[in-house]
């Protein structure tokens, strides 16, 4: 099987002779014609010569005659139609031959996250001789009193989180090996983390829990709210952290191994991928490629965001790490401005899938 990684189509957007420079479309009117600007890159090629289609959920079309010039800018326009706020619109430029030069996708408006959330719900907070917990009609945060951080959250008496936050805080000095796994990289866990203070600010509908701390050198300072509805948040601030060059800060929850499954819904550095291309903006996958064999000078029969090795420069010929289990790449690939992120735990019983929980 042939497969692209993912750095192909960074490459052929980044290089591309047609651009759409933008992807939200907000002077829009029901029934009448959309303009959409374009930038010509070509230096000989106009895009008369060019294929252009473009589809919405209810309609598709060709245009005709788009007279934009080498090294110039224009407009296409798109026929009028019923244009509702939240409609998408996909651009597709080809060649003759049906080669695609580049796809664009472009949003009516701009996308609303909203968070469903039962209001006015009662926040309980109780204590043990080790915990304080805080419960509400679904939920249960256990917070440990000696180390101010999570030992549990519940979901329905399930456990959604074994313990956490830790600072996730990576820095690597640049070096000169082959293998990138030579080269020193610090990270800071629970390991040595003392606790400061733990204090807590309680009102009718929120509990705020306030938690200062070190990690060696490092000065950590937690808030965790707790509103009523279900609706959690974690901040946080660092003092005197690492001269080194920090390739990632955040924070890392341990979750129970039973889950199976992800989906997501992010913002994403362009508005258009292919179909398994592992930036996409919305997905889902399986956390394990589980069928696959996988063999060093052997072509895989999966795409490159279901394979599950690590890659040569990273982890030399054996190609994999066990500390990153064998999670495929669309799993633990980096995904960066998240709007909703879901796990689920499948089921399965004499090979029928009985339940697909979303946690």
């Amino acid at each position: 099987m042939e497969t692209k990684k993912p750095e192909f189509w960074h490459v052929k957007k980044a290089h591309s002779p047609i651009q759409v420079p933008i992807s939200n479309i907000d002077a829009f009117k029901s029934g009448t014609p959309i303009l959409i600007p374009v930038i010509n890159r070509y230096d000989f090629t106009n895009l008369n010569d060019i294929k252009i289609i473009w589809a919405t959920a209810r309609a598709t079309g060709a245009i005709n005659n788009a007279n934009i010039a080498p090294r110039s800018k224009g407009v296409l326009s798109i026929p009028a139609n019923n244009w509702q706020l939240g409609d998408t619109i996909s651009l597709r430029f080809l060649t003759r031959e049906n080669q695609i030069i580049d796809v664009y996708t472009l949003l009516l408006g701009h996308k609303e996250v909203a968070f469903s959330y039962t209001k006015n719900e009662a926040l309980v907070k109780t204590e043990t001789p080790d915990n304080y917990i805080v419960k509400t009609n679904r939920f249960e945060y256990c917070i440990n009193k000696k180390t101010g951080l999570f030992d549990a959250i519940l979901f329905d008496k399930d456990t959604l989180i074994n313990n956490g936050p830790f600072l996730n805080f990576t820095a690597m000095v640049p070096c000169h090996e082959v293998f990138y796994n030579k080269c020193p990289i610090t990270k800071w866990n629970s390991e040595n983390w003392k606790l400061i203070k733990l204090r807590t600010e309680i009102t009718p509908t929120q509990i705020k829990f306030i938690t200062s701390g070190s990690m060696d050198s490092i000065k950590v300072n937690f808030e965790y709210l707790i509103r009523s509805g279900g609706i959690f948040s974690i901040g946080y601030e660092i003092e005197n952290p690492s001269s080194w060059q920090i390739q990632e800060a955040g924070l890392m929850f341990n979750i129970p191994d039973k889950f199976s499954k992800i989906s997501w819904d992010k913002n994403s550095l362009w508005n258009s991928y292919p179909q398994n291309h592992i930036g996409r903006p919305v997905g889902q996958s399986l956390l394990y490629n589980t069928g696959a064999a996988e063999m060093y000078r052997n072509t895989p029969a999966h795409d490159w965001s279901m394979d599950s090795k690590c890659g040569y420069f990273y982890f030399g010929p054996e190609g994999t790490n066990k500390k990153f289990t064998d999670l495929i790449n669309d799993v633990k690939c980096l995904k960066t401005n998240i709007n909703f992120y879901n796990v689920f735990t499948i089921i399965v019983i004499k090979g029928y899938v009985l339940k697909l929980k979303e946690m």
